[in-house]
């Protein structure tokens, strides 16, 4: 059964009103976000749109410029978070800080949402210790400040959860087809949300209490509400391109990406793909690919039934590699380490201020207990059903298709907080019941989960005194003066990845691709040192090494992977 929580909670002995824990949260949640705006000005990379980025911009331009239809192809990202995107520029401006605070109260209010969900599983005390370690959660502070669409498919999804379970504990019409409502939001923000749709439809008609008619009409209705949010998307789609997609128009890409023969577990374009930082050119490259290795012209359909068929060709002729990359990627998803794949968390903390913070909580901190915390939930489904599917079915069947990036591991950190608040009231029982031999068992459990957690992706060296300065002068437009002191930088081995690599940016900022090139040319030696490793190549190199190639600068070396962000 799941477990209820009254509206008041007894602090000693005193009763406090759910009232006053969704106040004290949302201010918490509110200082730490400002605390980590005021911190993102120090980033040199702060505003500077990259890879999806930069697509994003676009895009809401095109909106803005042609109406709702926009450019005349199918969605490569996130429908809902681009038209939101083109929406709020449009009302509130293009400066950075207006998307940041737009992106901030989209992490309040899925901070909110999670302390009301997890009041339904555990004590309101502790709930609310749970949801105050995600306010503060480093990575979630530093993606908010970003113009990525991770911080809304959290939101979407702790909001569809919430949703369901009230349905589920009161069903009614309204209720259920408010709930797929809200599933099709969470479809819109993220396509892969799509996995959750026949787990919500058999959490519909399974309703315990309900007649079949009643549970019948529930999910036709809430069908529905989900096709009135996802069916406009395909249909702009269909007029836009003449091509019928029902969302997004990446998957196949992605899957060959996350599957094919020289995926490793992240994000890694392949070797005979010409490098570039965007969705839309490579979605170009896979088609110019396809039709030449069929001999003939391809619809984008016939284009991701291509990718797709190889995909899967190179997963049965190898599963013992299909079964370690898999095990590879779940290691790497339960990570304490942000692996980059647009910004790097851990490289551009250090010029945050306050998300520099040491004792700001990482997600592994979350990762340890709530893994715990949805297995015990598991054991006693319930009504919580649509809990299970969002805080771990839906990510790890998205993990396990695709690719891991730090970004995408956001949408899990909520139910995560959640599984944290179940696993500490079920050590609270079970310590205060006498079930010493059963706590102590949960205890090794927590411990074997954080050594998984907790086992370093990478090891990252610190910055030496030069290259700090040089990034200084960087942020403050003036990348000429910072060129000498990235060579010092440059001449050590501790830095000298991040001295090339920033050194790059500085010459492709000033206009002078040909020496950028040069520059990455020489990063791509130095990190062909590195051997076996895992990770994702910074964006900025990315960029300036795809514009140098389009200049016409010689053949570029082509990255191997990295072990994880570059500090």
């Amino acid at each position: 059964m799941v477990v209820h929580v009254a509206n008041r909670s007894r602090v000693g002995h005193v009763a406090v009103p759910k009232r006053t824990y969704l106040v004290l949260l949302g201010l918490s949640a509110v200082v730490f976000r400002i605390s980590a705006l005021l911190g993102a000005g120090l980033d040199p990379l702060f505003g500077v749109p990259l890879f999806d980025e930069t697509l994003y911009l676009e895009w809401a331009d095109g909106f803005s410029e042609r109406g709702l239809l926009g450019p005349c192809e199918p969605f490569h990202l996130s429908p809902l978070w681009t038209y939101l995107l083109a929406a709020w520029r449009w009302l509130f401006g293009t400066h950075p800080v207006a998307i940041a605070i737009l992106q901030s109260l989209l992490g309040v209010a899925t901070v909110l949402m999670t302390f009301l969900l997890a009041r339904r599983f555990a004590p309101a005390g502790l709930a609310f210790t749970a949801a105050l370690v995600l306010a503060a959660m480093g990575p979630c502070l530093f993606y908010e400040t970003t113009l990525l669409a991770d911080p809304l498919v959290a939101c979407c999804s702790v909001l569809c959860a919430l949703m369901c379970l009230r349905a589920s504990e009161s069903p009614g019409r309204t209720r259920w087809l408010l709930s797929y409502a809200t599933l099709g939001l969470a479809i819109i923000s993220r396509p892969t949300a799509m996995m959750g749709v026949p787990v919500v439809i058999l959490a519909t008609l399974l309703l315990p209490g309900a007649p079949l008619r009643s549970r019948l009409s529930f999910t036709v209705l809430g069908l529905v509400g989900c096709l009135a949010l996802v069916g406009p998307v395909t249909l702009r789609n269909w007029l836009a391109s003449g091509d019928l997609v029902a969302v997004t128009d990446s998957a196949a890409i992605n899957f060959y990406i996350g599957n094919g023969p020289e995926a490793n577990g992240t994000y890694k374009t392949p070797a005979q793909w010409r490098p570039s930082e965007r969705i839309d050119s490579l979605f170009q490259e896979a088609t110019r690919i396809a039709q030449q290795e069929l001999g003939h012209s391809l619809s984008p359909r016939e284009v991701r039934k291509f990718w797709f068929r190889q995909t899967l060709q190179h997963i049965r002729q190898q599963p013992k590699k299909a079964v370690s990359l898999l095990l590879r990627k779940i290691r790497l998803t339960l990570s304490n380490t942000e692996l980059s794949s647009v910004h790097s968390y851990h490289y551009q903390r250090q010029f945050r201020g306050f998300l520099g913070e040491p004792w700001l909580p990482s997600a592994g901190w979350l990762t340890m207990a709530g893994i715990l915390g949805l297995f015990l939930l598991f054991r006693r489904l319930g009504r919580s059903w649509p809990l299970i599917l969002f805080g771990l079915l839906v990510p790890l069947a998205t993990a396990v298709g695709f690719f891991i990036v730090g970004r995408f591991r956001l949408p899990w950190l909520p139910f995560f907080a959640i599984g944290s608040a179940v696993t500490a009231a079920e050590l609270w029982r079970t310590f205060r019941n006498g079930r010493v031999l059963h706590g102590v068992g949960l205890l090794v459990l927590l411990a074997l989960s954080g050594s998984l957690v907790f086992w370093p992706v990478a090891m990252a060296p610190n910055c030496r005194p030069d290259l700090i300065r040089a990034i200084e002068l960087h942020r403050l437009q003036d990348p000429q003066q910072a060129i000498p002191f990235y060579l010092q930088a440059a001449s050590g081995t501790a830095c000298r990845d991040v001295a090339l690599q920033n050194m790059g940016l500085a010459y492709r900022q000033m206009g002078d691709q040909v020496r950028a090139a040069d520059w990455y040319r020489e990063l791509a030696v130095h990190r062909g040192d590195q051997g076996d490793a895992v990770g994702a190549v910074d964006a900025a190199w990315l960029s300036a090494r795809s514009r140098a190639a389009a200049a016409g600068h010689g053949q570029l070396l082509q990255p191997p992977p990295l072990q994880g962000p570059q500090e």
